[in-house]
């Protein structure tokens, strides 16, 4: 799965509200759970979990939080811009992209990883990610 495969206009948060992590990833679980229906306290708990592993700031700003979880349905992700950089772990960011997926997702959960990964190589991309004002221009960086 690509990230362009994944990615939908009302999953994105543009700009996000949060200051820290802990509310970026508070905010990101809650718009995932209304939009898919899935217990909030459940999936925040299983990225809480994940991030306990260890820091999912990548460098460059970005974060990829995730997990698989039963609670999840499908796989999802969650892609949020802050408009001011803020404190994560050792790091700061400004660009998120939360992948939630369920039990049965590994090789499609690994694959999105990796795409987001690839995608966010591109000081480009990054850039133009940094700077989108809503979702269609988060939508238009990704589909092209």
């Amino acid at each position: 799965m690509t990230l362009y495969e994944a990615a939908r206009k009302d999953l994105m948060l543009v700009p996000m509200k949060a200051k820290t992590k802990d509310e970026a990833l508070e905010e990101m679980v809650d718009v995932l759970c209304k939009v898919k229906g899935m217990n909030h306290d459940q999936i925040i708990d299983a990225i809480r979990k994940r991030e306990e592993m260890g820091s999912t700031a990548i460098g460059s700003a970005v974060a990829i939080p995730h997990c698989r979880t039963s609670a999840a349905k499908g796989i999802s992700v969650v892609i949020g811009i802050t408009e001011h950089l803020i404190p994560y772990d050792d790091n700061e960011v400004k660009i998120l992209f939360m992948v939630v997926a369920d039990d049965r997702s590994s090789s499609s959960h690994v694959q999105l990883l990796s795409s987001i990964a690839r995608f966010c190589s591109s000081s480009v991309n990054r850039n133009l990610l940094a700077s989108a004002k809503d979702a269609d221009a988060v939508f238009q960086t990704i589909e092209n």
